[in-house]
């Protein structure tokens, strides 16, 4: 990778970091926005307890994607990108790379995260 390379793959982490700070921050005043005391009954309170654990689900998938971005920033800083999948260890392709700098799954790995999440989730 060269500087060019590098830069641009920064340019690109620091803006995801920023869209993910963002993101985090609005949530936070989402979560204070729920109305406790008006809960009348167990429905209202299931959704709210619901409610609450999906925020709270979504918060830590973007704070573990953020220390993820901060990993591959310092790398990056340090020219130790690392191109090997964190799931099989196999080369992450160069074309995902330049579509997705920050990313530390090859595209197959990624997928099953993603299925397995949603199914998580669905299951919740």
């Amino acid at each position: 990778m060269d500087f060019k390379d590098a830069s641009k793959k920064l340019d690109g982490i620091e803006k995801e970091i920023k869209k993910i700070e963002l993101s985090l921050w609005e949530k936070r005043k989402e979560v204070f926005a729920i109305p406790v005391d008006q809960i009348s009954d167990l429905g209202d309170q299931w959704m709210s307890e619901n409610t609450a654990y999906v925020m709270a689900n979504e918060r830590n998938q973007k704070v573990q994607k953020l220390k993820e971005l901060y990993k591959n920033k310092k790398a990056i800083l340090e020219f130790k990108f690392t191109k090997e999948c964190s799931d099989c260890g196999i080369l992450i392709e160069e074309n995902r790379l330049k579509a997705v700098p920050s990313t530390t799954r090859c595209i197959c790995c990624q997928e099953f995260h993603e299925e397995t999440t949603l199914r998580d989730l669905a299951a919740a």
